[in-house]
């Protein structure tokens, strides 16, 4: 069973508007670790390395999936979203990765059979809920990610985003705000 989360925001929230959204405080300006997580499709991934130099990275976090917590319908319907935006957050020089406290192999499982084709991280020692501290939650007695989303841009945490009701609209949210700094 789920604990209650609170106050769910799914707005942008900068460092000015902390007010705002005090839950965000410990991830605004956090600096990413120099760290290394396995990954899918490849076989690891660094959260400081880009595939070009002058991108950013968007790193999702979300709960894990399995036939015991449930919500698999509702997480597909989310990384869809987000993949069918993916060459948009390209173009604008975002790299997506996402990741939650359960082991590669068991997220390969879980999409296995689906058209998804998005970089997934497994953090299964919840080392990022340390620094830059993503917010967990309890499920069954496990600690898994929140829904959030993090901008890091170099390796500083810009922009945090609280997961949505409606998670297929996550991505859009995202890059509305994306366009409104691109111009």
């Amino acid at each position: 069973m789920r604990r209650a989360r609170g106050d769910r925001h799914d707005s942008p929230i900068r460092v000015r508007d902390m007010r705002v959204a005090p839950r965000a405080g410990p991830l605004l300006g956090g600096i990413l670790p120099l760290l290394v997580l396995p990954a899918w499709p490849m076989e690891s991934f660094g959260l400081r390395r880009r595939r070009r130099v002058d991108m950013s990275l968007i790193l999702s976090a979300y709960p894990g999936v399995s036939t015991r917590t449930g919500g698999t319908e509702r997480h597909l319907a989310r990384l869809r979203s987000w993949q069918r935006r993916e060459h948009i957050f390209d173009a604008l020089g975002y790299e997506l990765a996402f990741v939650c406290a359960r082991p590669i192999a068991e997220q390969r499982a879980w999409i296995a059979g689906s058209d998804l084709r998005l970089t997934l991280l497994g953090d299964v020692d919840l080392k990022l809920a340390h620094a830059p501290r993503l917010p967990t939650i309890e499920i069954d007695g496990r600690s898994e990610y929140d829904d959030v989303t993090v901008i890091a841009h170099g390796e500083e945490v810009g922009h945090v985003f609280y997961g949505s009701r409606e998670p297929q609209n996550d991505a859009e949210t995202v890059l509305r705000t994306l366009r409104h700094f691109h111009g």
